[in-house]
């Protein structure tokens, strides 16, 4: 049986009287799904992207690509959610960190990041909708749709998900481009095959899981999103313990300064990486570290430098 074959058989056993929303992240994957969808005729009731007010201006371009090729397939108009954090007024996840003077949640081996600005606010807008209520009282779940490729990492991630799922929720969850085996480079073929440009990969500028290779095209296509990420590491790496930077086992900085140092020297001269942080910061003198962030009451820390 065909990968596409695998994939509609799969979707077609699930979706009887469900309705059927698209987790869309603007990225290679989940376009991909959303092809896929509609080569085989399955229109979903929502496509839902939640913004983290952190992605690459890339990815907020392809909105004006993808709003019109759904519009000609028929399928609903991408609907835009956001956490509007209403506790602490953040934006943003970069603002939330600046303020907080601390790393995405993933840089601590967490998910919090993702959970507050993508699912939580998904989740709501998601169940406020009429066709999500009718479901309830009808005792349906509303079927989501993720984009986890069949490569390995993605594969660890839909694992991960299916066993912390409750299967009892509002919710089920589906895979199709894992169950379908259908990987990146395949998602890519997919898209061009439909006659859309290949989006970039959907992550956000200040991601713990960026690669190195990634850091560096964020230093070279956006100096000044590499510098705003660069404020985030300077002004949380004073009250870290074993995680290094945003690479989690590794700063941002130091491998610039060792891999790209013109670059970096460049990134310097243009834009402030140091802003916002204390004015002690420039001197190198030590810095009081604030009480609720210290784990004694005379801890003083040295802050390096960016």
């Amino acid at each position: 049986m065909s990968a596409l074959a695998r994939q509609e058989t799969f979707l077609q056993s699930a979706l009887i009287g469900q309705p059927l929303v698209v987790s869309y992240g603007m990225g290679v994957d989940s376009t991909a799904l959303l092809v896929m969808l509609e080569w085989q005729g399955i229109r979903p009731d929502a496509i839902v992207f939640a913004d983290t007010g952190s992605e690459k201006p890339e990815t907020y371009a392809y909105a004006t690509v993808i709003e019109p090729w759904l519009q000609r397939v028929g399928f609903p108009a991408l609907t835009i959610v956001k956490n509007p954090s209403p506790i602490a007024g953040h934006a943003s996840l970069i603002e939330n960190c600046l303020d907080n003077r601390t790393l995405p949640s993933l840089a601590f081996g967490r998910h919090s990041c993702s959970l507050k600005w993508k699912v939580s606010p998904n989740d709501a807008w998601v169940s406020s909708q009429d066709w999500a209520r009718a479901a309830r009282s009808a005792d349906a779940q509303v079927l989501r749709l993720i984009g986890y490729d069949a490569s390995a990492p993605d594969l660890r991630r839909r694992n991960k998900a299916l066993r912390v799922t409750d299967p009892a929720g509002p919710y089920a969850f589906s895979y199709p481009l894992c169950e379908s085996q259908i990987t990146r480079d395949r998602c890519k073929e997919i898209i061009l095959g439909a006659g859309l440009p290949v989006p970039v990969k959907s992550a956000c500028t200040i991601c713990p899981a960026s690669h190195k290779e990634e850091v560096l095209w964020l230093a070279q296509h956006h100096p000044d999103l590499l510098a705003e990420a660069l404020r985030v590491e300077n002004l949380a790496t004073h009250n870290l313990r074993s995680t290094r930077g945003l690479g989690r086992k590794w700063s941002w900085r130091e491998y610039l300064e060792a891999e790209a140092p013109d670059l970096l020297r460049q990134v310097r001269a243009d834009y402030d990486t140091a802003q916002h942080m204390p004015a002690a910061y420039a001197s190198g003198a030590e810095v009081w570290i604030p009480k609720r962030q210290r784990h004694d009451h005379t801890a003083t820390m040295r802050l390096t430098a960016a």
